[in-house]
């Protein structure tokens, strides 16, 4: 079939973790997928809340340009669905968690 060819693997490599001055020099948007009351006890400054749900990737994906580069702050299980369902729908730049 076409849409098979060509199709590079889902990358299955752990996200690097990163420290808060990581964070700071990155060009990237900033996604916490916690509850939103954990994101409004104390969160980064800038970083989006979207809570993990099943249509947590569909929405990153809709409000976020194509190509800009994303860091998932959350539970390590959450981090991996949701980068999962972001390379899922060609959202595969995700920088660290």
């Amino acid at each position: 079939p076409v849409n098979l060819v060509g199709v590079s693997a889902i990358d299955a490599d752990p996200l690097e973790e990163l420290a808060p001055a990581d964070i700071d020099g990155l060009d990237a948007e900033i996604i916490d997928l916690r509850p939103a009351r954990a994101w409004a006890a104390g969160h980064i400054p800038g970083s989006l809340s979207v809570p993990s749900r099943d249509d947590t990737a569909q929405y990153i994906g809709w409000v976020l340009p194509w190509n800009r580069p994303v860091v998932l702050v959350g539970e390590a299980e959450q981090v991996d669905e949701v980068r999962l369902k972001l390379a899922r729908i060609g959202h595969d730049a995700v920088a660290g968690a």
